[in-house]
């Protein structure tokens, strides 16, 4: 619908004085903008509108049927036609802008700012000259815009709308049209920093406000924290059903909406709640202190869900202008090489689910690439990691968290980053359509907080790789870390747990309480391969045994809590248990709860966890077989007993009680030879 209303004068060549008011919205900027994340440009009823990325480290988006963003950094250029003036222009706030103080907005000479710059949906500033023909405003946090009216006469005139909308004759009836429901895992959400997710029409936003920690998704079910926000957009929202978590409980605190209701007060021990409204958008705010919470309302506040959904009318999603096409020989979520990196050689070649990965060191390089004792790889300076299939169409890195020391560049044979690299990154996505691709890493930490003398690196925690692998099976890896031997005896020393051929990792080093979580294990024979970190160190004294992860942390037990351990840094009275040998399997019974063993349970998001279960439990809870880091030292201790009996050792230097066809370590008192059995 067109709002123009320009003399007959516009058409001739010229503009006569108080002609008229422009008004630029949705409507009537629909599909006029050209540009790409650098720049967009529209020219609108005469008038030009320029975004410029400028110091913005975010990708420009072309305007939508919402709003322009004009992201923090990034500047927003209006040109009159020629020979025409601005002296006021006017801008409404759209819902989710994030400028709220004058402050955010800086314009061009001979511009002042008019209102006040809020965040505010519906509410207006505006810049006022004396009758310029450009204006430029560069904005210090996001500014999002649902309309412009721009005058050459100070206040203008208002327009009367030749063409009003006729209001629907058949209005959507609220609930019967739009149902979207986002689920566990929540692969959905991807920005949790205050941008948009959109779900089947319908944006969410979370932001972590004045909060310590922000919005995510935690072992596949989405949290938010005390104080964070969470925004649903749509052109109408009726209704929203949120699906709590089982553990919602121990921190559930006040969920509150901006503009409707719940259709019952929330209570301790909900397990979903369900609001209720007439809007365009609702905030969901989190209260500050658990009140609802078993942990008691002196802990911080927190909303655990496992599913929402939305009802009313859902708008357009937006459409990929040039989607990569997936190929059906690949899985839909690609082929994942993860922390500890088991399925790779480092440095070697490697072939998994049939693509090839080489990572090599370079002639020029100082340092081959390697897995530490965390499971994380590390790419140093001059170091090459290359993919290579019948195609090759995405890669991505995901960083860890100390990444950011030695940041470099990482700089790809062919295709290119969906956004350029830069200072902080967490995550890299190359797209391209290749057989092959190989990433350089650079020499210097050019984006590195220790300074870009410094020698570059690039510390990987995942690499998803998506296209059509190529034919032949997988080439057995270099398994990587150190090697643990099943034992049913216990001294002190390195130890890990298999829960039904399942390796026990510790918890996340941010929980303070919670199960070990259970991985597939990586076996070289009869021993288990993997890194330091999964290990546990278990220190034996009088018939009682403690427990301490890689973190540092003793895995505890306390009066309140049966199912899952407390961490602590010091030892105390839970943190004490006696044991028993069941077979091949260990029972743990702890001191301070009823006697319970470590076994195995499923939870809500489908991943197995270790649990605590009364002594008494049945069978069904999988004792764990325990399994001891094998020490290729102990091959040449000696004794002093000529008497002793016969020892059998492979050249692992694990010990083997009958040893078949093979060559052994042969130990007996203090004569240790190598010998052949056949």
């Amino acid at each position: 619908m067109k709002k123009l209303l320009l003399s007959l004068a516009m058409v001739l060549g010229f503009v006569a004085v108080n002609a008229a008011t422009v008004t630029i919205d949705p409507e009537n900027w629909a599909d006029k903008w050209t540009g790409d994340g650098n720049a967009w440009t529209a020219t609108i009823d005469g008038y030009t509108f320029k975004m410029d990325k400028a110091g913005s480290g975010t990708d420009l988006v072309a305007p939508d049927q919402y709003s322009i963003r004009v992201y923090q950094g990034a500047s927003l250029t209006i040109t009159a036609p020629s020979g025409a003036v601005m002296k006021n222009i006017t801008f409404t706030v759209a819902q989710n802008s994030k400028g709220t103080e004058n402050s955010h907005v800086t314009y061009s000479t001979g511009w002042t700012l008019t209102g006040e710059v809020t965040s505010t949906a519906g509410s207006t500033f505006g810049a006022s000259s004396e009758g310029l023909n450009t204006f430029t405003m560069t904005t210090g946090k996001q500014i999002r815009i649902a309309k412009i009216e721009i005058s050459d006469a100070e206040g203008g005139e208002t327009p009367v709308d030749p063409d009003p909308v006729t209001p629907d004759p058949d209005p959507v009836v609220p609930g019967t049209e739009g149902e979207v429901t986002v689920e566990s895992p929540f692969t959905q959400f991807t920005n949790f920093a205050g941008g948009d997710n959109n779900v089947g029409g319908f944006t969410f936003v979370f932001d972590k406000t004045t909060g310590t920690t922000a919005p995510q998704v935690y072992q596949n079910n989405l949290r938010l924290y005390a104080k964070n926000t969470l925004t649903i957009s749509g052109p109408k929202v009726a209704k929203i059903v949120f699906t709590f978590t089982e553990d919602n409980n121990f921190r559930y605190t006040d969920f509150t909406p901006s503009t409707g209701a719940y259709t019952k007060a929330q209570a301790a021990g909900d397990t979903e709640i369900t609001w209720t409204g007439d809007a365009t958008s609702v905030t969901f705010t989190v209260g500050d202190k658990a009140v609802y919470g078993d942990d008691g309302d002196t802990k911080a506040g927190q909303v655990r869900i496992a599913k929402i959904t939305v009802y009313g009318e859902a708008g357009e999603t937006p459409v990929d202008p040039d989607p990569i096409t997936p190929d059906p020989v690949d899985p839909a979520d690609g082929v994942v090489l993860a922390n500890p990196f088991a399925n790779l050689t480092v440095p070697g070649v490697s072939n998994v689910s049939g693509y090839t990965v080489d990572i090599e060191k370079l002639s020029s390089a100082t340092t081959p690439p390697a897995v530490n004792s965390k499971g994380e790889l590390r790419l140093y300076a001059n170091n090459t990691f290359t993919v290579s299939g019948k195609k090759v169409t995405k890669v991505v890195f995901t960083f860890t968290s100390d990444n950011k020391y030695r940041y470099t560049t990482l700089t790809p044979s062919t295709g290119a980053y969906t956004a350029a690299q830069a200072v902080g990154d967490t995550e890299l996505t190359w797209t391209g359509d290749a057989s092959t691709v190989t990433f350089t890493v650079g020499e210097k930490a050019t984006m590195g907080d220790d300074g870009a003398d410094k020698a570059g690196q690039i510390r990987i925690e995942k690499i998803t790789i998506y296209g059509e692998p190529g034919e032949g099976g997988d080439v057995p890896p270099t398994p990587q870390g150190d090697k643990y031997v099943k034992t049913t005896t216990l001294t002190s020393g390195s130890y890990v747990f298999l829960c039904n051929g399942q390796l026990a990792t510790p918890a996340a080093e941010s929980n303070t309480y919670g199960r070990m979580t259970l991985v597939d294990a990586t076996m070289d024979g009869d021993a288990v391969v993997t890194v330091e970190k999964n290990a546990f160190t278990l220190d034996v004294a009088d018939g009682k045994v403690t427990i301490k992860d890689s973190y540092g942390r003793y895995y505890g037990m306390d009066n309140e809590h049966l199912t899952s351990f407390q961490f602590y840094t010091e030892l105390n009275e839970g943190c004490y248990y006696t044991y028993e040998f069941v077979g091949e399997t260990i029972k743990l019974y702890n001191e301070l709860n009823p006697a319970c063993i470590v076994s195995q349970t499923k939870g809500n998001n489908g991943t197995w966890y270790t649990n605590l279960a009364p002594a008494d439990a049945p069978t069904e809870f999988n004792l764990p077989v325990l399994y001891k880091k094998a020490d290729p030292s102990a091959i040449f201790e000696v004794v002093d007993n000529e008497d002793a009996p016969v020892v059998y050792y492979n050249l692992q230097g694990v010990q083997v009680e009958n040893p078949s066809t093979g060559i052994y370590i042969r130990r007996q008192g203090s004569k240790t030879t190598k010998v052949l059995v056949k």
